[in-house]
């Protein structure tokens, strides 16, 4: 897909998003069916933002699924609090890790 046309999704993805939090609070009656068509949403942004390479926008688009996931509030604080630990370990281990010396030189 051309860039722009992604960069532009990507800037309509989070008004439409912010929309349809809106919409949570107006339409009860809807609201499972709204959270789970952002959770949809949520999937489909991540699944191209992984495919790409930009990893900071679907670590965002994580949390944005969690918080309007189907859930019960508590369960999203634990998904949330879960996930920035993941995260956070997962940086430490990246950075603390072992890295190769190269190649050693061989005696002749």
């Amino acid at each position: 897909m051309h860039p722009t046309i992604t960069n532009l999704l990507k800037c309509a993805s989070v008004p439409a998003l912010m929309a349809a939090s809106i919409l949570l609070n107006i339409t009860p009656g809807y609201d499972l069916l709204l959270r789970l068509a952002v959770c949809l949403l949520v999937a489909a942004l991540m699944q191209r933002a992984i495919r790409s390479g930009q990893y900071v926008w679907a670590c965002g688009l994580v949390v944005v699924g969690i918080s309007f996931g189907p859930f019960h509030p508590f369960t999203r604080l634990y998904l949330l609090m879960g996930f920035f630990c993941f995260a956070s370990l997962l940086g430490l281990y990246l950075s603390y890790r072992l890295r190769p010396l190269g190649r050693r030189q061989e005696a002749v």
